[in-house]
């Protein structure tokens, strides 16, 4: 066997099965001695809630103040269910993402109402008050059928917890699903986890935990069913322990009519695995599961809830150790008081010698006893009846009880300004108060109890938050379509439509109605595919769930009548402005969108707005009409502009033809002038020398010989 050494991680631990198992035995032991003192605050606080210490005696009679807090607190914890409210991140259109939303919205109020879920947040908000922690688990349930028809697991319902591991849950986590086997339903369940039946590693802060454990006490009939190969388990495990009827474990004893084990669920956060330890069987872990859930916490539960948290540590506290002291200096006078009433009676002495005085008692209203021996006594001794009958001091007493009432009510308020709580949230006060007094004393009595109110609101949404995501990585289409009543088209028949469509086109043909219909929802194929993906559906998603306190019906009213208002003020201003042309219709309906869509009215709200902001299949059709007659004028005109463009061009050509032919015919006129120039010039020139010739020759001779 591997060696095993105190501070190495699950991972160090060695590889072999027992040491698996001689690694996680240290890790839960050291965990129940690290939680020793926390569970034995919280079974006290249990037992006295319960009263269990208490006898039948009247001086045994304690007042338990722990069970009149805790019943005053918890209503205003958690009074409701919430209601899921799952959208879209954005405020924008994603028809995907909203189908999407709603099939996870209705699943999720279908499994809330399914599930019980307001018993496990009552139990909650109890486990909170009482032991200081409260933890609540989720679980995934498929339901499998063999091809033969009957269940998988062999049971009359088929039922198959999806975290005890038969071999039928194992083929839903897919470690080997069995070709037999069919998945025919799916569902989720919440748990509550008992205090004491609740591990986890050390860490500081929730975040920072390795691992978490549940405590299970299973028979031999348990182990068989749960666990691949438990009837040979079964016969190697030790059964030395049993559970009574107020939860406490004790050695069985041969009267004793069921054995069970001690088997630890460990949740291992390291190496994303389930270990199934047996305290009792050192082999090897009953059973190994990888990641079963996918979940991207892995743990099938949210975080704590603690009534005390600090940032050094995860023990848990329960409130009622502080005022423990007060609440037993309270049971001290409370039976003192008790003592004196019992005390307090119409008692004394009476002068044996006054026989009458002895039949007083007896005598009934009106009647009259005949003063025989009084009267002599009296006259005797010249005294008085009183000097005769000595009575108990009720006086005395009645003003002792009064102290120690008013003791007691001190007492009484010092616990209630420990925990917080006014006499407004207990439902009493002074008559002599205004109802502005009781207005403020109320609101800052509460003001206490909101911190715990909003960590019940979170830890009810992260319980939500858990099951939405395993309904989304795990269920099925049909499951979905079944739990729902959302129908989507696949993506077959959105491609079936398109084609039906196309063809009533080229033949001209009125197109199927259902066709359009089909192609104007978002496939259930694009849909499951965005709830698969972990990413997307975060960033496009948001779960959250309303107030889990009981809601106040006039303050909702109040807010509806108002945006009602305000939505009616707006399309009486906007009416005007859409019907002269000025704002479109789709703006001014995307304008009130925007608005309306922070408001939960419903998503049939939602949707029929938008529905109002597009146009009516006869709208359309008129509107693409309307757009192919634009189109054909701004084709025409399109053409004319260019036959005109044509115009202007050829216009423009002609005339720089002519300019041209004008500037050649001036160029030519001036080179015809400049040539006539030339040739005046030379013909001048010409004259010239003849001129200077027939001046340079005598008189008489000729010119050239002549």
């Amino acid at each position: 066997m591997d060696e095993v050494k105190t501070n190495d991680g699950v991972k160090e631990a060695g590889k072999s099965p027992e040491s698996i198992v001689a690694h996680w035995k240290r890790e839960i032991s050291t965990a129940l001695k690290r939680e020793e003192d926390p569970r034995k605050l919280a079974k006290e606080a249990i037992d006295r809630y319960r009263a269990e210490e208490e006898g039948d005696s009247e001086d045994n009679m304690d007042f338990n103040v722990l069970y009149s807090n805790v019943e005053t607190i918890v209503p205003s914890l958690y009074g409701q269910t919430p209601t899921p409210d799952i959208r879209r991140r954005f405020r924008d259109k994603d028809p995907v993402g909203r189908e999407a939303a709603e099939m996870l919205e209705r699943g999720t109020s279908y499994t809330l109402e399914a599930a019980d879920f307001d018993t496990i947040m009552t139990a909650a908000a109890y486990d909170l008050e009482l032991a200081g922690r409260s933890v609540a688990r989720v679980r995934y349930t498929p339901f499998f059928r063999s091809a033969a028809g009957a269940p998988a697991d062999g049971t009359e319902e088929g039922a198959a917890d999806g975290l005890d591991h038969s071999p039928s849950a194992a083929a839903a986590y897919g470690e080997g699903e069995e070709a037999d086997d069919e998945l025919v339903y799916e569902e989720i369940e919440f748990e509550t986890v008992n205090y004491d039946d609740f591990i986890h590693g050390p860490a500081r802060r929730w975040v920072d935990v390795p691992w978490v454990g549940f405590r299970h006490f299973l028979t031999k009939d348990d182990v068989k069913d749960k666990f691949q190969g438990g009837a040979e388990l079964a016969k190697t495990i030790t059964f030395s322990a049993n559970v009574t009827g107020d939860g406490k474990e004790q050695d069985t004893k041969p009267e004793d009519n069921v054995r069970r084990a001690e088997i630890w669920e460990i949740w291992c956060k390291e190496t994303r695995t389930v270990y199934w330890i047996c305290t009792t069987y050192a082999k090897q872990p009953l059973q190994q599961d990888e990641d079963p859930l996918k979940l991207a916490g892995f743990f099938p539960i949210p975080k704590p809830l603690f009534a005390v948290e600090h940032t050094g540590n995860l023990k848990f506290i329960p409130p009622y150790h502080f005022y423990k002291a007060h609440a037993q200096k309270l049971d001290t006078l409370e039976k003192r008081a008790g003592r004196i009433v019992k005390a307090m009676k119409a008692a004394g002495v009476a002068d044996s010698r006054i026989s009458e005085l002895w039949d007083i008692e007896s005598i009934e209203d009106g009647e009259f006893v005949p003063a025989e021996q009084m009267t002599e006594f009296l006259s005797n001794s010249g005294g008085s009846l009183s000097d005769h009958l000595w009575m108990l001091p009720i006086e005395k007493m009645a003003q002792a009880l009064q102290y120690v009432r008013m003791e007691a009510e001190a007492v009484k308020q010092q616990i209630y300004e420990i925990m917080g709580i006014s006499d407004i949230l207990r439902g009493s006060s002074v008559a002599s108060e205004t109802a502005t007094a009781q207005s403020i004393k109320a609101q800052w009595g509460s003001i206490r109890l909101q911190k715990r109110q909003r960590e019940v609101q979170r830890f009810a949404r992260d319980l939500i938050r858990i099951a939405c995501e395993i309904m989304a990585e795990r269920f099925q289409p049909d499951t979905f379509t079944m739990m729902t009543g959302v129908q989507l088209p696949s993506a077959m028949e959105q491609q079936q439509a398109q084609t039906m469509l196309a063809v009533a086109q080229q033949s001209q043909q009125p197109a199927d109605p259902k066709a359009e219909e089909i192609l104007k929802q978002p496939s259930i194929d694009d849909v499951m595919a965005l709830l698969r993906d972990d990413a997307m559906r975060n960033f496009r998603i948001d779960i959250e769930t309303d107030s889990t306190i009981s809601g106040d019906a006039e303050r909702d009213k109040e807010n509806v009548t108002q945006l009602l208002a305000a939505v009616t003020q707006y399309i009486q201003g906007v009416a005007p402005m859409v019907q002269s042309g000025v704002l479109t219709k789709d703006v001014a309906v995307s304008m009130l969108l925007a608005a309306v869509r922070r408001f939960k009215l419903g998503r049939e709200v939602e949707s029929k707005l938008e529905e109002l902001g597009e146009p009516s299949p006869e709208q359309a059709e008129q509107a693409k009409q309307q757009q192919a007659m634009q189109q054909q004028q701004q084709q025409l005109e399109e053409k004319k502009m260019q036959v005109e463009l044509r115009k202007i061009e050829l216009e423009t050509q002609q005339s720089e033809t002519e300019a041209q032919l004008k500037m050649q015919q001036m160029q030519m006129e001036a080179q015809f002038k400049a040539e006539e120039h030339r040739m005046k010039m030379r013909e001048l020139g010409i004259d010239l020398q003849m001129k200077a010739v027939e001046a340079t020759q005598p008189q008489g001779y000729p010119i050239n010989g002549a």
